[in-house]
Protein backbone atom coordinates (compact mmCIF):
# COMPACT_ATOMS: atom_id res chain seq x y z
CA UNK A 1 0.00 0.00 0.00
CA UNK A 2 1.43 3.19 -0.76
CA UNK A 3 0.97 6.13 1.33
CA UNK A 4 0.73 9.55 1.06
CA UNK A 5 3.96 10.59 2.22
CA UNK A 6 5.61 8.40 -0.28
CA UNK A 7 3.17 9.86 -3.33
CA UNK A 8 4.79 13.59 -1.81
CA UNK A 9 8.21 12.10 -2.23
CA UNK A 10 7.73 11.11 -5.59
CA UNK A 11 6.48 14.18 -6.78
CA UNK A 12 9.12 16.42 -5.41
CA UNK A 13 11.86 13.53 -6.75
CA UNK A 14 9.97 14.18 -10.33
CA UNK A 15 10.63 17.92 -10.03
CA UNK A 16 13.68 18.03 -8.63
CA UNK A 17 15.15 15.63 -10.89
CA UNK A 18 13.74 17.07 -14.11
CA UNK A 19 15.49 20.31 -13.09
CA UNK A 20 19.06 18.27 -13.02
CA UNK A 21 18.24 16.93 -16.81
CA UNK A 22 17.44 20.34 -17.53
CA UNK A 23 20.66 21.95 -16.47
CA UNK A 24 24.13 21.80 -17.41
CA UNK A 25 27.77 21.14 -15.78
CA UNK A 26 29.61 24.16 -15.16
CA UNK A 27 32.77 24.64 -17.18
CA UNK A 28 34.89 24.34 -14.69
CA UNK A 29 33.67 21.60 -13.11
CA UNK A 30 33.28 19.83 -16.68
CA UNK A 31 36.78 20.41 -17.42
CA UNK A 32 38.16 19.05 -14.53
CA UNK A 33 36.26 15.77 -14.79
CA UNK A 34 37.52 15.44 -18.13
CA UNK A 35 41.23 16.39 -17.35
CA UNK A 36 41.10 13.51 -14.22
CA UNK A 37 39.85 11.75 -17.35
CA UNK A 38 42.34 12.38 -19.59
CA UNK A 39 44.91 11.26 -16.83
CA UNK A 40 43.03 7.79 -15.91
CA UNK A 41 43.34 6.91 -20.10
CA UNK A 42 46.66 7.62 -19.96
CA UNK A 43 47.78 5.68 -17.04
CA UNK A 44 44.95 2.64 -17.54
CA UNK A 45 43.99 2.90 -20.90
CA UNK A 46 40.01 3.62 -22.43
CA UNK A 47 38.89 1.32 -20.19
CA UNK A 48 34.90 1.35 -18.36
CA UNK A 49 34.16 3.08 -15.65
CA UNK A 50 31.89 2.75 -12.71
CA UNK A 51 30.46 5.86 -11.17
CA UNK A 52 28.83 5.87 -8.01
CA UNK A 53 28.66 8.22 -5.00
CA UNK A 54 29.28 8.59 -1.27
CA UNK A 55 26.81 10.98 0.62
CA UNK A 56 27.78 12.59 3.91
CA UNK A 57 24.92 11.17 5.70
CA UNK A 58 25.65 7.31 4.65
CA UNK A 59 27.00 4.76 7.04
CA UNK A 60 25.52 6.64 10.14
CA UNK A 61 25.31 4.74 13.56
CA UNK A 62 21.68 4.69 13.10
CA UNK A 63 21.13 5.16 9.21
CA UNK A 64 22.37 3.17 6.23
CA UNK A 65 22.34 4.82 2.44
CA UNK A 66 22.98 1.53 0.72
CA UNK A 67 20.75 1.23 -2.68
CA UNK A 68 19.45 4.55 -1.55
CA UNK A 69 21.75 6.60 -4.71
CA UNK A 70 22.15 5.28 -8.28
CA UNK A 71 25.53 3.87 -9.48
CA UNK A 72 26.18 3.57 -13.25
CA UNK A 73 28.41 0.97 -14.21
CA UNK A 74 30.52 0.19 -17.59
CA UNK A 75 30.57 4.11 -18.42
CA UNK A 76 32.57 5.12 -21.43
CA UNK A 77 33.94 8.19 -22.84
CA UNK A 78 33.94 11.97 -21.49
CA UNK A 79 30.26 12.48 -23.02
CA UNK A 80 28.98 8.97 -20.99
CA UNK A 81 31.35 10.00 -18.40
CA UNK A 82 29.53 13.30 -17.50
CA UNK A 83 26.39 11.98 -18.17
CA UNK A 84 26.77 9.86 -15.16
CA UNK A 85 28.13 11.99 -13.08
CA UNK A 86 25.14 14.43 -13.45
CA UNK A 87 22.69 11.56 -13.19
CA UNK A 88 24.75 10.40 -9.87
CA UNK A 89 23.71 14.22 -8.67
CA UNK A 90 20.63 13.69 -9.52
CA UNK A 91 20.05 10.49 -7.82
CA UNK A 92 20.68 11.85 -4.30
CA UNK A 93 16.98 13.34 -4.96
CA UNK A 94 15.13 10.09 -5.57
CA UNK A 95 11.92 9.26 -4.01
CA UNK A 96 13.28 6.94 -1.88
CA UNK A 97 16.10 8.49 -0.64
CA UNK A 98 13.93 11.81 0.53
CA UNK A 99 11.86 9.08 1.97
CA UNK A 100 14.78 7.64 3.75
CA UNK A 101 16.00 10.70 4.95
CA UNK A 102 12.44 12.23 6.12
CA UNK A 103 12.39 8.99 8.25
CA UNK A 104 15.71 9.41 10.12
CA UNK A 105 15.02 13.20 10.57
CA UNK A 106 18.21 14.39 8.31
CA UNK A 107 18.05 17.81 7.07
CA UNK A 108 18.24 17.59 2.67
CA UNK A 109 20.17 20.68 2.88
CA UNK A 110 22.57 19.63 5.07
CA UNK A 111 23.47 16.54 2.93
CA UNK A 112 26.41 16.45 0.34
CA UNK A 113 28.04 14.00 -1.73
CA UNK A 114 31.03 13.26 -3.92
CA UNK A 115 31.13 11.61 -7.06
CA UNK A 116 33.63 8.83 -7.07
CA UNK A 117 34.66 7.57 -10.65
CA UNK A 118 36.93 4.02 -11.03
CA UNK A 119 37.63 1.41 -12.94
CA UNK A 120 34.94 -0.88 -13.56
CA UNK A 121 35.94 -4.61 -12.62
CA UNK A 122 34.74 -6.81 -15.34
CA UNK A 123 33.48 -8.99 -12.67
CA UNK A 124 31.58 -12.49 -13.12
CA UNK A 125 30.52 -12.66 -9.68
CA UNK A 126 30.36 -9.51 -7.27
CA UNK A 127 28.83 -8.88 -3.71
CA UNK A 128 28.95 -7.05 -0.41
CA UNK A 129 31.40 -8.13 2.52
CA UNK A 130 30.14 -6.99 6.64
CA UNK A 131 32.85 -7.64 9.15
CA UNK A 132 30.34 -7.28 11.62
CA UNK A 133 26.79 -9.76 11.31
CA UNK A 134 24.28 -6.76 10.40
CA UNK A 135 21.60 -9.20 10.97
CA UNK A 136 22.54 -10.23 14.98
CA UNK A 137 24.91 -7.55 15.31
CA UNK A 138 27.10 -10.22 16.07
CA UNK A 139 31.05 -8.84 16.11
CA UNK A 140 32.82 -12.20 15.62
CA UNK A 141 31.06 -13.07 12.34
CA UNK A 142 31.59 -11.87 8.65
CA UNK A 143 29.01 -12.12 6.49
CA UNK A 144 29.61 -12.18 2.46
CA UNK A 145 26.44 -11.91 -0.16
CA UNK A 146 27.11 -12.99 -3.46
CA UNK A 147 25.54 -13.47 -7.12
CA UNK A 148 26.46 -13.12 -10.34
CA UNK A 149 27.36 -10.49 -12.90
CA UNK A 150 27.69 -7.12 -11.47
CA UNK A 151 27.20 -5.85 -8.09
CA UNK A 152 24.38 -3.80 -9.01
CA UNK A 153 21.74 -6.66 -9.01
CA UNK A 154 22.52 -6.60 -5.04
CA UNK A 155 23.01 -3.46 -4.02
CA UNK A 156 19.48 -2.75 -5.97
CA UNK A 157 17.64 -5.30 -4.78
CA UNK A 158 16.85 -6.96 -7.68
CA UNK A 159 18.28 -10.69 -6.93
CA UNK A 160 18.31 -12.76 -3.96
CA UNK A 161 22.02 -13.35 -3.46
CA UNK A 162 23.66 -16.23 -1.82
CA UNK A 163 24.85 -15.57 2.26
CA UNK A 164 27.87 -16.78 3.99
CA UNK A 165 28.72 -16.22 7.55
CA UNK A 166 31.90 -16.74 8.16
CA UNK A 167 33.15 -17.27 12.11
CA UNK A 168 36.37 -14.29 12.13
CA UNK A 169 38.29 -16.08 14.64
CA UNK A 170 38.99 -19.81 13.40
CA UNK A 171 38.45 -18.27 9.77
CA UNK A 172 35.65 -21.54 9.27
CA UNK A 173 32.52 -20.99 7.48
CA UNK A 174 29.90 -21.12 9.70
CA UNK A 175 26.72 -21.44 7.58
CA UNK A 176 26.17 -20.70 3.13
CA UNK A 177 22.02 -20.32 2.41
CA UNK A 178 22.27 -20.97 -1.50
CA UNK A 179 19.94 -18.49 -3.52
CA UNK A 180 17.80 -18.81 -6.31
CA UNK A 181 19.47 -15.99 -8.25
CA UNK A 182 16.92 -15.62 -11.29
CA UNK A 183 18.54 -12.35 -12.32
CA UNK A 184 21.91 -10.70 -12.40
CA UNK A 185 23.54 -7.17 -14.16
CA UNK A 186 26.09 -7.56 -17.49
CA UNK A 187 27.84 -4.88 -19.50
CA UNK A 188 26.47 -4.01 -22.85
CA UNK A 189 28.07 -2.27 -26.07
CA UNK A 190 25.72 1.10 -23.73
CA UNK A 191 25.61 0.66 -20.46
CA UNK A 192 24.22 -2.17 -18.61
CA UNK A 193 21.14 -4.74 -18.45
CA UNK A 194 19.51 -7.33 -16.29
CA UNK A 195 19.59 -10.51 -17.76
CA UNK A 196 17.94 -14.21 -16.38
CA UNK A 197 21.04 -16.49 -14.96
CA UNK A 198 21.56 -19.39 -16.69
CA UNK A 199 19.25 -22.27 -15.37
CA UNK A 200 22.08 -24.23 -14.28
CA UNK A 201 23.78 -21.15 -12.41
CA UNK A 202 20.59 -20.38 -10.53
CA UNK A 203 21.18 -22.79 -7.63
CA UNK A 204 24.70 -22.84 -7.58
CA UNK A 205 27.52 -22.00 -5.46
CA UNK A 206 28.59 -18.43 -6.44
CA UNK A 207 31.37 -18.97 -3.72
CA UNK A 208 34.12 -21.17 -3.94
CA UNK A 209 34.81 -22.49 0.21
CA UNK A 210 38.15 -21.12 -0.39
CA UNK A 211 37.16 -17.89 -2.14
CA UNK A 212 34.80 -17.27 0.51
CA UNK A 213 37.71 -18.06 3.23
CA UNK A 214 40.05 -15.78 1.39
CA UNK A 215 37.48 -12.83 1.58
CA UNK A 216 37.14 -13.38 5.38
CA UNK A 217 40.95 -12.60 6.07
CA UNK A 218 40.61 -10.05 3.83
CA UNK A 219 37.82 -8.52 5.44
CA UNK A 220 39.40 -9.12 9.15
CA UNK A 221 42.55 -7.04 7.96
CA UNK A 222 40.63 -3.87 6.48
CA UNK A 223 38.65 -3.90 10.11
CA UNK A 224 42.38 -3.99 11.74
CA UNK A 225 42.92 -0.98 9.47
CA UNK A 226 40.33 1.00 10.09
CA UNK A 227 40.09 0.22 14.09
CA UNK A 228 36.19 -0.53 13.55
CA UNK A 229 33.51 -3.32 11.63
CA UNK A 230 33.54 -2.50 7.78
CA UNK A 231 31.44 -3.16 4.99
CA UNK A 232 32.82 -3.51 1.04
CA UNK A 233 31.38 -4.28 -2.11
Amino acid sequence: MVNDHTVVSGKRSATIRQLFEKGRISTDVAAAVNYAYANLVREVGDLPLAVRLSATAEDLPGASFAGQQDTYLNVRGKSGLLDAVQRCWSSLWTARALDYRSRQGIDPSAVSLAVIVQVMVPAEASGIMFTANPINGARDEIVLDAAWGLGEAIVGGLVTPDHVVIDKVTGGIKQITIADKMVMTLPTATGTEERPVEENKRHAYVLEAAQATELGKLGTEIEKYYGEPHNKN
